[in-house]
């Protein structure tokens, strides 16, 4: 409510991007990073799946808000989900090193 609440009486964009960054820390020189970003709007509050900003986070590509997707089609949109897929990637391609 809070979030809406900001965008009251104004034209300001409600164009948002949830942003997830991932560190595998093994001392500080040796670290890995991974990022992930999903972009979309905050609109209305719909739909009643997933928590946080799932009910006002608009995705233009599936014209629904994240709570409006099953779990598994939500999870393929996950910033925190695409940054550990990405770690994962980094981690794997060490064992071939």
């Amino acid at each position: 409510q809070e979030i809406l609440s900001l965008f009251e009486n104004t034209a300001a964009s409600r164009k948002a991007h949830l942003h997830a960054c991932l560190v595998y820390y093994r001392s500080s020189e040796d670290f890995l990073t991974a990022e992930g970003t999903l972009t979309g709007e905050i609109v209305s509050e719909k739909g009643e799946m997933g928590y946080g900003f799932d009910r006002i986070f608009w995705l233009p590509t599936e014209k629904k808000t994240l709570a409006q997707l099953p779990q598994s089609q939500r999870d393929g949109y996950s910033p925190r989900v695409q940054a550990l897929l990405a770690l994962i990637e980094q981690l794997r391609g060490e064992e071939h090193v």
